[in-house]
């Protein structure tokens, strides 16, 4: 019984292509905490205009 052949060998198994970020769940993704001093004054005015 040498010639056994494990299909479900995970070591064996394609790898899963990684998933492009803009499709990448909320929770999995890593977010960076900022606040908005550390924007140019350009980005901070255009940013509280939105808001």
């Amino acid at each position: 019984m040498t010639d056994f052949f494990d299909e479900f060998d995970e070591s064996l198994a394609p790898l899963k292509p990684q998933t492009p970020t803009r499709y990448v769940k909320l929770d999995d993704a890593n977010l960076i905490k900022r606040d908005l001093d550390t924007f140019s004054d350009t980005l901070k005015n255009e940013a509280l205009q939105r808001f």
